[in-house]
């Protein structure tokens, strides 16, 4: 019972939760820089509201008309957190192509994504493995890590 005690809390705090909004929902900070973000002519624009492990983080997901996605994720004070956009896999550096392809091996990859989180460039890859989607990070020289 103590061990749950314990573990309870640390479990609860790392789940997150996503609650689609409206842009009148948005903090005025937020709405502002995303007004400023260029987005694609005909594109479709839906926010949500992301708490993950406490923090409150308002997404923007872009689906453009070309079939290229974009998430930029900010902090309710309007700063950009994090993006996330659809890349060709051909675009990425060779190591971190190897290194997808050889996690993908066993599944179908769907799809890459470029990350930009504090500064720091990433590349997920998107995989179907047995019915379950898992996304591996990589760094740019093909290191996993998560």
């Amino acid at each position: 019972m103590r061990l749950l005690t314990i573990l309870l809390p640390c479990l609860l705090a790392a789940q997150s939760t996503v609650t689609p909004i409206e842009w009148t929902s948005l903090p005025a900070p937020v709405q502002s820089a995303a007004k400023k973000q260029e987005v694609p002519k005909g594109a479709k624009i839906k926010y949500v509201k992301l708490v993950r492990s406490g923090a409150t983080f308002y997404e923007m997901k872009v689906d453009a008309a070309d079939g290229r996605d974009l998430e930029i994720l900010f902090r309710p004070d309007g700063a950009v957190a994090e993006t996330e956009e659809a890349v060709p896999l051909s675009s990425i550096p060779a190591a971190v192509r190897a290194a997808i392809e050889k996690e993908a091996r066993t599944g179908k990859l769907l799809k890459v994504d470029l990350l930009l989180r504090d500064g720091k460039t990433f590349y997920e890859g998107e995989i179907l493995e047995q019915g379950t989607k898992k996304k591996p990070l990589f760094d740019p020289a093909g290191r996993r890590v998560n």
